[in-house]
């Protein structure tokens, strides 16, 4: 069935920057608004309308930072879904929640399971191709995250941003003991934490032998990241955060 050019959402709680009208109308032609309306809209031509009434009339959500692709992909340790099929269902899910623009988190460092420098390669360039197809409801973007400590993932993202519509990228610090983790780990498991068996307590010499570690881990990191940003602004106009 062919949709008419001219929709009218009609009689609903229309929310716009101004304020709430209530009732309100949106009037949409060839897939645009192109108004909206203070009053109740009388029949015109051919419309076609959408009852609104106990209804909240809203311009659709667009969702900077989500990870929820992730789960979709691997529900549990050891599970892993194509990333077609985890799309396309994330995707009905986010067009009922009223997101119209999705940024997903694409995490590019080496940790296991679902976050990998492969596996973020393949997610982010299968959500870039899909951009504008009919299969989906929703906009998906990639927002790409970029691990300090992983110069493999720092390279990765750089080759993916010449792609992207929206070169939007997230610089992200998840070492043990500064920020998110509250105890140290060694740098090349990052999110396994110290035993509490450790012998000698907090002065020990093995966690002074990890600290030193983890700051020439850091130090490394930041040099490359100092050289690769600049360039990656100047080049591609990416939005860092």
């Amino acid at each position: 069935m062919r949709m008419p050019a001219r929709i009218v959402i009609r009689d609903g709680r229309v929310l716009t920057p101004m304020g709430m009208i209530e009732p309100g109308a949106v009037i949409v032609e060839e897939g645009r608004i192109v108004g909206v309306a203070e009053k109740r809209c009388p029949a015109e031509g051919k419309s076609g309308y959408i009852d609104a009434r106990d209804r909240l009339v809203m311009p659709g959500l667009v969702d900077l930072h989500n990870d929820g692709l992730e789960k979709e992909i691997s529900p549990r340790p050891g599970v892993r879904f194509p990333v077609a099929w985890a799309l396309s269902n994330y995707d009905r899910r986010l067009a009922a929640c009223g997101i119209t623009t999705e940024f997903h988190a694409v995490y590019f460092a080496d940790l296991g399971g679902v976050r990998t420098v492969e596996g973020a390669l393949e997610t982010a360039r299968f959500i870039e191709d899909s951009l504008g197809d009919a299969l989906y409801a929703v906009d998906h973007r990639v927002l790409y995250r970029m691990e300090i400590g992983c110069r493999a993932g720092m390279e990765a993202v750089a080759s993916c941003l010449g792609g992207s519509a929206v070169p939007y990228l997230s610089v992200n610090e998840h070492v043990p003991g500064r920020g998110q983790y509250r105890r140290l780990g060694t740098p090349r498991e990052m999110v396994l934490a110290l035993r509490d068996d450790l012998a000698g307590g907090e002065d020990s010499q093995e966690i002074i032998m990890i600290e030193e570690r983890i700051n020439g881990w850091m130090r490394n990191g930041m040099d490359h990241l100092k050289k690769i940003i600049p360039s990656i602004v100047e080049r591609y106009g990416a939005v860092v955060a």
